[in-house]
């Protein structure tokens, strides 16, 4: 069986929202080889659930959480390496906008 068939597999079972049971069905995933970024795509189909609420249950379970400092400071790194050319920046509690002007090539760098 090829690792998309034992994803597969795995998220054809039912999932209910309790905090055990994703745990596991969480380390299920990683123990195929499923990406982190693939696991919180997963857990936002079946547990229809926000983005940041799926990437929490990911990186605070026990499988990925000694991946989690790096995965945010990697988006740190990100968010600061694309702000550098956004033509517009807000800020709204927790979301940060960044915004582009590809057609008028207002952006002082090439994205």
């Amino acid at each position: 069986m090829n690792q998309s068939e034992q994803i597969e597999k795995i998220c054809q079972r039912p999932l209910e929202n309790d905090q055990k049971q994703i745990d596991a069905f969480i380390g299920e995933l990683q123990h195929t080889d499923a990406s982190l970024i693939e696991t919180i795509r997963i857990l936002i189909g079946k547990l229809k659930i926000g983005l940041a609420e799926s990437r929490d249950l990911v990186l605070d379970s026990t499988a990925w959480s000694d991946h989690k400092e790096s995965f945010y400071a990697f988006n740190y790194q990100a968010l600061k390496i694309c702000s550098e050319d956004a033509d517009k920046i807000e800020e709204n509690g927790d979301r940060i906008t960044l915004t582009f002007d590809l057609v008028n090539g207002k952006s002082s760098k090439d994205v």
